[in-house]
């Protein structure tokens, strides 16, 4: 049989007996296991057959080579400009591999605003948090690794700011050896990060980082995103703004995947301050059509009684409280991203706890009132500067403090739940409805 025929009838098979079929009729032995993985996870990450091909005609050597463990990463960056200013001394280059955006700068419309004047003026402080800058960079030979996707720069160092660890964990610094890369012969966009199975972190942290990818207008033939625990949300809007199946790589434990050249872009804030520029992107990319009002609907309260933090302890009161000014109560986990989508833009009044549920205000109506619950141990500005930015009539009710035992949760006082006082939120309700 001449080689021609040998190979059609070698590529016709599965992947596995591919590689296997190549060591045999070609080279007339049989492949290592760990060299016969390695090759068949660069398959898996949608490699071309004809590029592994060239790979292993490079010979054992080079095989053997690829298949090895790797070494630790020997440091970190800061940031990722701290890595371009160390690899590139003459300015251009660095130029070539570093653009920062210049976006307009956040409009603080309204302050935070609650029962307690003197409260609201410590609110103040969260209006003079800087926005962190935007950029896109290019890391020729860079790599991912792991489930949420750590970048670490061609000198083997992890890039910080592009490896935001929410856990605080960092299970990259802590490797004692890192299992062999697969090299991808791509230009892949990178729009990683932990936590991504939180609905907040998925579409404020990740989603928007797909504008400044394609605003940079430099050609990626594929995406690297981290799913975490993969959620019917993650699905439904990676294939709304077009990254469909076929266009990404998506990181599980045994990511450690090296690229031609990686295109990154970081978070698009400090937590708690998401930049205009992402809502927008949810609002023009995510966003469906605006629909018919559905009637009943115009007054939401959003019950966070399913989650596993940060519930109502007296659910019950307040939802009968907020029942009897007509608010109908909503689940958001239990909706599609544009079923929640189409709720938010028709409402009049939102009321909830802090929580992903609130993400849905980048949705909501100019105009839209917001009451938002948080516990007195922790206040966090994102719904607010969401608010901010949408154009929304925002409000906060802070909770009465609770005893230690009730307070107790995993997640420190960031999970703890609330107590919301039944009168406090009458008459904020009263003013709000008062002023619709």
């Amino acid at each position: 049989m001449s080689v021609a025929k040998t190979l059609r009838t070698i590529f016709d098979r599965n992947d596995a007996d591919f590689i296997r079929g190549l060591y045999r009729e070609l080279l007339g032995y049989e492949p290592s296991p760990p060299i016969a993985e390695y090759f068949c996870r660069m398959l898996a990450l949608g490699v071309p057959r004809i590029i592994v091909l060239a790979q292993i005609a490079k010979g054992e050597e080079m095989a053997v080579k690829l298949s090895e463990e790797m070494p630790p990463p020997a440091g970190t960056y800061p940031t990722t400009w701290d890595w371009v200013a160390s690899a590139f001394a003459d300015p251009l280059q660095r130029k070539a591999h570093y653009m920062e955006f210049d976006l307009p700068e956040t409009v603080i419309r309204a302050p935070m605003t609650g029962l307690d004047p003197a409260k609201d003026a410590e609110m103040k402080h969260f209006e003079n948090v800087p926005p962190v800058p935007q950029f896109v960079a290019v890391v020729p030979g860079g790599r991912v690794w792991g489930v949420g996707g750590a970048v670490i720069s061609p000198d083997n160092r992890v890039l910080m700011d592009l490896s935001i660890d929410f856990s605080q964990a960092y299970p990259i610094l802590h490797q004692t050896g890192l299992r062999p890369t697969v090299y991808v012969p791509e230009t892949l966009g990178v729009a990683t990060c932990s936590a991504t199975a939180f609905y907040y972190h998925w579409m404020i942290d990740v989603l928007p980082r797909f504008s400044l990818l394609r605003n940079s207008n430099i050609p990626i033939d594929r995406y690297v995103v981290s799913r975490g625990y993969p959620m019917p949300f993650q699905e439904e809007t990676l294939n709304a703004i077009g990254i469909t199946k076929e266009l990404r790589i998506e990181c599980n434990s045994s990511t450690h995947i090296q690229a031609a050249r990686l295109v990154v872009a970081p978070m698009n804030g400090h937590a708690g301050h998401p930049q205009k520029y992402a809502v927008d992107f949810l609002r023009d990319n995510v966003m469906p059509p605006l629909r018919k009002p559905i009637p009943g609907f115009e007054y939401l309260y959003i019950c966070r009684m399913n989650s596993g933090h940060r519930k109502l302890i007296n659910e019950h009161e307040i939802s009968g409280l907020l029942q009897s000014y007509g608010f109908c109560r909503v689940f958001p986990e239990q909706l599609s991203v544009a079923e929640q989508a189409a709720l938010f833009a028709q409402a009049k009044v939102i009321v909830g706890p802090h929580g992903g549920g609130m993400t849905n205000l980048v949705f909501a109506s100019p105009g839209t009132k917001v009451v938002e619950f948080f516990s007195p141990s922790f206040i966090n500005p994102c719904y607010w500067m969401i608010a901010n930015h949408v154009g929304l009539d925002y409000r906060y009710l802070i909770g009465e403090r609770i005893s230690p035992e009730l307070a107790a949760h995993p997640f420190g006082i960031v999970g703890e739940p609330i107590m919301v006082n039944p009168g406090q939120l009458e008459r904020m309700i009263e003013t709000v409805l008062r002023d619709s």
